[in-house]
C-alpha cells in the first residue's frame, strides 16, 4: 500500500512540474514572438522545440500512469511534434521553408479529426492503445499551440471554416492537456480515480 501511495505521490509531483512547464513556456513563446528576426524563418523555426516541449509535458502524466517506457514515450511524442509540420512543405509543393510558411492557413492534415483518426490508426498497427492516446495528445497539444492565431482548419474534413479562439482559451486549454492525459491513463490501468485523488489524504488522517 505504502508503494502504490508513493506512485501516486510521484505522479502528482509530476503532473504539477509538468503543467507548470507549459504554462512558462507559453509565456515565454509569447515573447519569443515579440522579437523582429531578419530573415523571419528564424521565429518559426523557434517554435520547433516550443511544439516538443508541450508535447512532452502533455504525455509525461500519461506514461507514469501506465508505466509505459518512458524513453519510447518521450521519443514517439517529440518526433511526433517534429514532424507534423513536415505538411507545410507538401502543401506548398516546395522544399523551400518561404514557401512553406508562406501558406494561406495550416495545411488540412492541421485538425483534430485527422488527428483522432491518425491516433486510431496507430493505435491499430502498434496493437497498443497506450501508443494511440500518446500519439492523440501530443498532436493535440501542437494544434491547440497554433489554432490561437485563426490560421486553422481544425475541424476538417467536417469543417471548412478557419477558426479563430482566443488565446487565453486555447492557454487554460493547453495547461490542462497534462491532467487530461493523467486522467486516461487512470482509466486505461482501470485506476479508481477518487482513490487515487484522495487516498493520500485518507490515510494521513487515519494517523
Amino acid at each position: 500500500m505504502q508503494i502504490i501511495e508513493t506512485f501516486h505521490k510521484n505522479i502528482k509531483i509530476a503532473l504539477i512540474i509538468c503543467t507548470l512547464g507549459i504554462l512558462f513556456s507559453e509565456l515565454l513563446f509569447k515573447l519569443w514572438l515579440k522579437i523582429q528576426f531578419s530573415p523571419i524563418s528564424i521565429r518559426y523555426l523557434g517554435d520547433i522545440p516550443f511544439n516538443i516541449f508541450a508535447s512532452l509535458c502533455t504525455i509525461i502524466p500519461f506514461g507514469l500512469t501506465c508505466k509505459t517506457k518512458l524513453g519510447v514515450s518521450i521519443t514517439w511524442a517529440s518526433f511526433l511534434s517534429a514532424a507534423f509540420d513536415l505538411d507545410h512543405f507538401v502543401a506548398a509543393g516546395s522544399f523551400s521553408l518561404i514557401d512553406a510558411i508562406s501558406l494561406p492557413h495550416r495545411p488540412i492534415t492541421h485538425s483534430f479529426v485527422i488527428v483522432f483518426l491518425f491516433a486510431v490508426i496507430s493505435s491499430l498497427i502498434t496493437r497498443s492503445k497506450e501508443i494511440g492516446v500518446l500519439s492523440f495528445f501530443s498532436l493535440c497539444s501542437h494544434l491547440l499551440r497554433d489554432v490561437w492565431n485563426g490560421e486553422n482548419i481544425p475541424f476538417y474534413p467536417i469543417s471548412l471554416t478557419s477558426y479563430h479562439i482566443n488565446y487565453l482559451l486555447c492557454l487554460v486549454l493547453i495547461i490542462s492537456l497534462p491532467i487530461l492525459t493523467l486522467m486516461c491513463g487512470l482509466l486505461v490501468k482501470r485506476i479508481n480515480i477518487s482513490r487515487f485523488w484522495f487516498a493520500d489524504s485518507e490515510s494521513t488522517k487515519k494517523y
